[in-house]
């Protein structure tokens, strides 16, 4: 099916069949003990980015699925000195997969007068995209907020991944909800998503949208990396 089409289908309702809108466990967890994650009335609560949470739990417990809430990150858009070492990681964890990508935007979304809680790094390739990003949620969140074409399966305790014929995103979670995610989008498909859900379809004399340059088993340990950097960084 074409992106334009699972889009748009996605726009008319969240609950759309093929749509990642629900997580589900491919990996029997641990038998760990693990933490209750509480559910937010409304957006998950973000924490500070650089400093650690207090609870500890399994990927599906941070993002269960649409019994989660909504996964709206917004602050106030900064840049600094840690944005720029972020950004410098997460280029050296995706060269390995993505040589062709150069460094394209960067920011970081701080509370009003308060701590950071997402960064955001962009690599380019011609049309194609690959977008970098971190936060740490204290509730439970619906990953169907991030775009994609098909649902977020658990790769294990720590990762859930999805993966559609162009747009592929890997999630990995540290036990206190700290997130590293990383999405590929292929040729003009991060345009269509800008405001997601709300999609946007090609014009009919523009050409059709790509697949994407990699994949989910790409993009895992670029994913890994990226979250075993923030988590050094505290």
């Amino acid at each position: 099916m074409a992106v334009a089409t699972l889009l748009a289908a996605c726009s008319a309702g969240e609950g759309s069949s093929g749509v990642g809108h629900s997580t589900s466990a491919a990996a029997t967890p641990s038998a760990e003990a693990a933490d209750v994650v509480p559910v937010s009335n409304l957006d998950p609560d973000r924490g500070c980015l650089d400093g650690p949470g207090k609870l500890n739990a399994h990927v599906t417990a941070w993002y269960p699925g649409p019994s989660g809430s909504p996964l709206v990150l917004d602050g106030e858009r900064d840049t600094s000195a840690a944005l720029d070492a972020f950004r410098s990681a997460a280029a050296a964890a995706a060269r390995d997969v993505a040589p062709g990508f150069a460094t394209d935007d960067g920011f970081e979304l701080r509370r009003a007068g308060g701590c950071v809680t997402h960064r955001y790094a962009a690599f380019t390739s011609g049309d194609d995209t690959i977008v970098v990003s971190a936060w740490r949620v204290e509730s439970a969140a619906d990953p169907f907020w991030i775009p994609n074409e098909s649902e977020f399966v658990a790769l294990d305790d720590a990762t859930l991944v999805s993966s559609g014929e162009h747009i592929v995103a890997v999630l990995a979670v540290a036990p206190d909800g700290t997130t590293a995610r990383v999405s590929a989008y292929g040729a003009r498909v991060a345009a269509m998503t800008a405001g997601w859900p709300t999609t946007m379809a090609p014009s009919p004399s523009a050409p059709p949208p790509g697949p994407a340059a990699v994949t989910t088993e790409d993009l895992v340990p670029v994913a890994r990396s990226v979250l075993a950097y923030v988590l050094d960084q505290r």
